[in-house]
């Protein structure tokens, strides 16, 4: 795969995507950042503009969409990035490495170790930063370009401070939250792991989502949980084998039974 004869379709959304769009860059590539400006960006809703005098390889970073796909491959190499499942979609994605690990083994690129960080955060969150031995400081210069990167402001993160006052216990193990934010919950979760001196738990936040979508709910927790919440749809990342993550909405085409959720979340130990 010569870098002349590749495109890169990207979101830029979080510090992974940003990331990977940096290094691509800077290494030469053809760079196409997605109109979109959502978590979830499907290749089907980008506009034509996207994907006119594209390369003869073309690869796209957390961007499902199969129909879309299926068209590239006529007359393109595609080279599909991910590490997410779609149950709703039908798409399932899980993969151990994050994109950005997955882009630097395709590309042959070397991450530092800032930009290995980015990676373990997107697939391990803060979770798999201690374990891999990276400092308070490093760590909260990895999440403060991710939240930058979602669109935080700082009205947003004083919001999300009073949010996190108000957790409420749904058994032993599990919290839930009521994010004020219309579907934006990162900085909640970040606040309750550090209150927990970053000690693993279940985590809930429900708030009001964008557009027809209703109410929203992510869970953060145990993977045996998130295996039984992909029954009901919605999306999902398996970090690693002990935990992962799950979340959906009250209507579109991620739609969930959020009491059904709930019921389990509070019945899962």
């Amino acid at each position: 795969m010569d870098i002349a004869d590749t495109t890169l379709i990207c979101p830029q959304n979080d510090a992974e995507s940003f990331t990977i769009i940096d290094v691509a860059k800077r290494l030469g590539y053809e760079t196409r950042i997605s109109a979109q400006h959502d978590w979830f960006c499907p290749l089907d809703r980008e506009p034509e503009q996207t994907f006119h005098d594209l390369k003869p390889h073309v690869i796209t970073v957390e961007m499902p969409g199969l129909k879309r796909e299926k068209s590239l491959q006529r007359e393109h190499f595609m080279h599909i990035i991910d590490h997410h499942d779609y149950a709703s979609l039908h798409i399932h994605r899980d993969h151990p490495k994050s994109s950005l690990e997955q882009f630097a083994d395709l590309t042959g690129y070397e991450l530092n170790r800032e930009e290995m960080g980015i990676a373990i955060n997107d697939q391990k969150y803060i979770y798999g930063l201690v374990a891999a031995g990276y400092t308070p400081d490093e760590i909260q210069n990895i999440r403060k370009l991710d939240l930058q990167m979602q669109g935080y402001t700082d009205e947003d993160f004083r919001i999300s401070e009073e949010d996190a006052k108000n957790g409420e216990m749904l058994s032993d193990d599990a919290t839930w939250y009521r994010s004020s934010l219309v579907e934006r919950f990162s900085y909640l979760l970040d606040l309750h792991v550090l209150q927990n001196d970053c000690q693993f738990s279940d985590v809930a936040v429900t708030g009001k989502a964008k557009d027809q979508k209703g109410t929203y709910i992510f869970f953060s927790g145990g993977i045996e949980l998130i295996r039984r919440l992909r029954a009901l749809g919605g999306y999902s990342k398996q970090s690693n084998e002990q935990y992962g993550l799950w979340g959906g909405f009250e209507n579109g085409i991620e739609q969930v039974n959020l009491a059904q959720a709930m019921d389990m979340i509070r019945k899962s130990r």
